[in-house]
């Protein structure tokens, strides 16, 4: 079946196999393409940009991802846990005269809201960090849970001392790290595991003391991809401390060139059946989707982790024992039959529900707790529930979209401030043209500071500059060095960055390959086949098949 997205005007397909799923969750066929209905689900989710706001209860200063502007009643983190307030008392009674979505958006005004999206009982001086769980002395890392003394890093799981990183597990002392498992003192790397001492690798797997290398395994002393000697090695890295800051960008075009010479495979996977897209690892039909560990059945899905996760379409950002989900982003831990939801744990039978855990056959309800039979987080008896919800869901099929994600329009976030504008990027006119939210840029503080020359050297730093505001040299935008920043720097000898976090983080999204298949030829033997690199890039791109016999 062909059908034409009604926002963007594109064709695409349903299956047979994806009518099996909507009939099996009562849902209808989408009307939104998948980037559509994704971009709508990422439209909700603002992990990196905070403020400093006051707590609607007790005006102190807090830190929230909610900007102050928008007038949702957010709560410190210590006061929205405490248990002298009951989420039971903020409720409305559904009015079939008027719209669902925008008595929805009353009902998340109203209702106090957690400043974080952390575990502020278990975190430990980890106060700027967002979607974040269990982590110890880290600062700015974000979606990043059992991490300990880590900086700048998204996508963070069980590290520690980890640095710049993006989308890294079971890692320690790692620096400018993209994609990269079980590795220890790498730097500068992507798409590695279980490496260590070593700089500037590319899809590399039991590498040790090697510099600037691609589709290697099990090597030892290796420079560009040849072999060397001990000494030649250490020679080759003792030049390369000293000039570090001069060559950096010198050598990352050099190994730019290496992997455009060298033979690249169509996806980054591992152990996988049936599946597509890329980063997928120990997966049976996984179509479509991005970032999925061990996983079955899943399509239009991205960042899942942990088994068993089964029988998900479309769902973002879950792990742990969840099945049978639809349209629904940061879900995880024993979920089951779960549609239309966000930032949520342990859910069976709810619909349209935002920030809660422990629930069970809940519709329309934000931030409730160990509850059931709610509705627009008022209680009612099991009869009156399903009577009620039958009800609603059928006045919402005759009135307006029912089966769809919350609308981006009654975001809490501004568009340009979520992940959907990493994935989906829009210019300001057309996030206002989408009648979305769009942020304007706030009025700065003015400092009065004379813009300092980071010195190249980093035993030549001292913790004066701790006292400094620096320039970011691409954003202009000021920042500072937080001292667990230095001392890694010092133990590490590596220069302080010229760039803000900001602009270093959005460099290591663009090193990612695009969330888009491509149709293309392999290099080796011309069959057919689906990659994320397009036919225009030069990379030579093999198969699974040609890629293993050359390369293993």
């Amino acid at each position: 079946m062909k059908k034409i997205c009604k926002i963007s005007k594109k064709e695409f397909e349903i299956t047979k196999k994806d009518l099996e799923f909507y009939e099996k969750m009562w849902v209808p066929v989408p009307t939104l393409c998948p980037e559509e209905r994704q971009r709508r689900r990422l439209s909700w989710q603002n992990m990196y940009n905070l403020y400093h706001i006051e707590c609607r209860a007790t005006g102190k200063k807090i830190i929230s991802c909610f900007s102050d502007s928008k007038k949702y009643n957010i709560f410190s983190q210590d006061y929205w846990w405490w248990d002298k307030w009951s989420f039971l008392d903020y409720w409305i009674d559904y009015n079939f005269e008027k719209n669902f979505f925008e008595q929805y958006e009353k009902l998340l005004k109203i209702t106090p809201l957690p400043a974080l999206f952390t575990n502020y009982w278990n975190d430990i001086n980890s106060d700027y960090t967002n979607f974040a769980w269990y982590d110890k002395n880290c600062y700015l890392i974000f979606h990043a849970d059992e991490n300990e003394d880590c900086l700048y890093a998204t996508w963070l799981k069980k590290s520690k001392k980890c640095v710049d990183s993006l989308n890294v597990f079971d890692s320690e002392l790692t620096y400018e790290c993209i994609d990269c498992q079980s590795c220890y003192d790498l730097n500068y790397s992507q798409d590695c595991e279980k490496c260590s001492n070593s700089y500037f690798l590319t899809n590399c797997e039991w590498c040790y003391f090697c510099f600037g290398c691609t589709n290697q395994i099990n090597q030892k002393y290796m420079i560009f991809n040849k072999q060397v000697n001990i000494e030649e090695y250490k020679k080759f890295i003792l030049d390369f401390e000293s000039e570090k800051r001069h060559i950096i960008d010198l050598i990352k075009i050099k190994i730019a060139t290496l992997v455009q010479e060298t033979v690249t495979k169509k996806f980054y996977w591992k152990n996988n059946e049936n599946c597509s897209w890329n980063h997928l690892f120990n997966c049976l039909d996984v179509i479509e989707s991005y970032d999925i560990k061990e996983s079955r059945n899943m399509k239009f899905c991205e960042r899942i982790y942990n088994w068993p996760n089964s029988d998900c379409y479309d769902v973002d950002q879950f792990w742990l024992r969840v099945s049978r989900m639809y349209e629904t982003i940061n879900t995880w831990v024993d979920c089951n039959n779960v549609k239309f939801c966000w930032y949520s744990y342990n859910l069976v039978n709810c619909e349209y529900v935002l920030f809660w855990f422990h629930l069970e056959d809940c519709f329309a309800c934000v931030w409730l707790k160990n509850a059931k039979y709610c509705i627009f987080n008022k209680q009612y008896s099991k009869q009156d529930y399903f009577e009620l919800k039958d009800k609603i869901i059928k006045n919402m099929i005759k009135t307006e979209k029912y089966w769809e994600f919350f609308p981006a329009s009654i975001s809490p976030f501004w568009y340009n401030e979520t992940i959907a504008q990493e994935y989906f990027p829009l210019t300001q006119k057309e996030i206002l043209d989408k009648k979305l939210n769009f942020k304007s840029e706030e009025e700065k503080t003015i400092y009065n500071w004379i813009k300092i020359k980071v010195e190249n050297n980093i035993s030549e730093i001292s913790e004066e500059i701790l006292k400094k505001i620096l320039t970011c040299e691409t954003c202009n935008k000021n920042y500072r060095l937080v001292k667990a920043e230095l001392k890694f720097y010092k133990e590490k000898n590596i220069p302080v960055p010229i760039k803000c976090s900001s602009c270093r983080h959005l460099e290591r999204i663009k090193l990612r390959n695009p969330r888009k298949l491509f149709d293309r030829k392999c290099d080796k033997c011309r069959v057919d086949m689906k990659t994320t690199y397009s036919p225009e890039r030069e990379e030579i791109v093999f198969c699974k098949k040609c890629y293993e016999k050359e390369v293993y």
